[in-house]
């Protein structure tokens, strides 16, 4: 591997320990441990992400794909390549194509995706699909924020609501609508903050999808934090993306006008205000299922859903509970919570929108 490379040769070295690491854990949780450590090593390969060499016993990275791609999809290529080393290691198949019946097999019995690339694919069903058409009439209705009609903008919201529990509903009961995928929201962090908490967990209860915080490698800092990753169907998906960046966006916004107009309160405070906007609005949501839930749609969850998250993540544990305090800064944020309208249509794309990785 010649020089220059895309990250410096310590950023390198600190990276291929933290592959090894993640090699370890996935192999502890996907595999019983059953499999010897490879050799890995960093390429300047653009033409493949990843490759296992059984004949060396190497899986070689692209350094390019550590540099352009989020974690989320590293890892998502390693669990790839390790699904190709237990064929050959442990149950010694050879005389199969790469990505033969030995490999589908192992890979769906372990949630990993068989892809070639593990990368973002296409929309097989595209902008023709019945879901599709459904997360069309969504967008309408939640741009219906925009109204100055208080109650325009409530009952817009409230029939969002009520048509995605409906489909979801239908969704749930259709053995086809099994394809479910993942994607990861924001960027890493070393620190994982109040508010973002509440957030996950809001897409979590409302947008029909499972939303947890998973390890994740920062390059360019040598070091390991966590990001958020959802999974569930791509309308459900595209919705929780969407609402997730809106929120973010907003809240920022608010607090931004309350620091101008109450400059000698801040000390502390940014956080406690974007907890009380994220608690506010998860407020009027809840507040609006119990209205759902009393003409009988309710939401009993998607067993299939269940199951591939709990086979991507074996190991699920839940997350200590959020702490704050009341401060002005606080009932301010939650109050402007409470009133948040979901303005402008699922289907475009938020300022600065993350790059994305669907199964």
């Amino acid at each position: 591997m010649s020089d220059p490379t895309p990250l410096a040769q310590a950023l390198q070295i600190a990276l291929l320990r933290e592959l090894l690491r993640t090699w370890e854990h996935l192999d502890r949780l996907h595999f019983r441990g059953a499999m010897r450590a490879p050799t890995l090593d960093l390429s300047e390969d653009q033409t493949a992400l990843a490759v296992w060499r059984p004949e060396d016993r190497t899986i070689s990275f692209s350094l390019h794909l550590i540099a352009e791609q989020p974690w989320t999809a590293v890892v998502e290529v390693l669990r790839h390549e390790m699904a190709h080393q237990y064929v050959t290691d442990v149950l010694k198949v050879r005389d199969e194509p790469a990505h033969g019946a030995a490999f589908q097999r192992v890979c769906a019995e372990r949630g990993i995706d068989p892809g070639a690339s593990g990368l973002p694919a296409a929309d097989p069903e595209g902008e023709r699909s019945d879901r599709a058409r459904v997360v069309r009439r969504i967008q309408k209705l939640l741009a219906l924020g925009d109204s100055p009609n208080e109650h325009e903008a409530a009952a817009a919201m409230q029939a969002a609501q009520r048509l995605m529990l409906e489909h979801n509903i239908a969704w749930a009961k259709d053995a086809a609508h099994a394809g479910y995928g993942f994607r990861q929201l924001g960027e890493p962090r070393l620190k994982i903050l109040a508010h973002q908490r509440i957030l996950a967990g809001i897409l979590a209860d409302h947008f029909f999808v499972h939303s947890i915080w998973v390890p994740a490698w920062i390059p360019s800092r040598g070091k390991r934090g966590r990001v958020l990753e959802i999974s569930g169907s791509k309308p459900n998906l595209d919705t929780a993306d969407y609402v997730h960046a809106f929120l973010l966006r907003t809240a920022k916004g608010l607090w931004k006008e309350w620091k101008e107009a109450n400059p000698k309160r801040l000390r502390g405070e940014r956080g406690r205000y974007l907890l009380g906007v994220m608690l506010g609005f998860r407020e009027k949501l809840q507040s609006q299922r119990r209205v759902e839930e009393e003409t009988g749609l309710v939401w009993v969850g998607d067993a299939a859903l269940d199951d591939f998250v709990g086979r991507r993540h074996p190991n699920l544990r839940s997350t200590r509970a959020v702490r704050y305090r009341m401060t002005p800064a606080y009932q301010h944020g939650h109050e402007q919570g409470k009133k948040l309208q979901i303005h402008a249509g699922v289907g475009e794309d938020p300022e600065e929108r993350p790059r994305q990785l669907e199964g």
